[in-house]
């Protein structure tokens, strides 16, 4: 199998904030990238990540 392609959405992606406990807060805006990758095979694959987050 040859990687034959890989391409990288970006999308801004809003939530309202919110409070997981005293003095964190959680949501606003995030980038989420969607990657995906093409192969001499026909497959692709996608996958989800949150930018600068696991």
């Amino acid at each position: 199998m040859v990687i034959t392609d890989v391409k990288v959405e970006l999308y801004n992606w809003h939530t309202e904030p919110w409070h997981s406990i005293p003095g964190v807060v959680n949501g606003g805006d995030q980038q989420l990238g969607i990657v995906e990758i093409g192969t001499d095979e026909g497959l692709t694959q996608g996958k989800r990540k949150v930018a600068g987050r696991g």
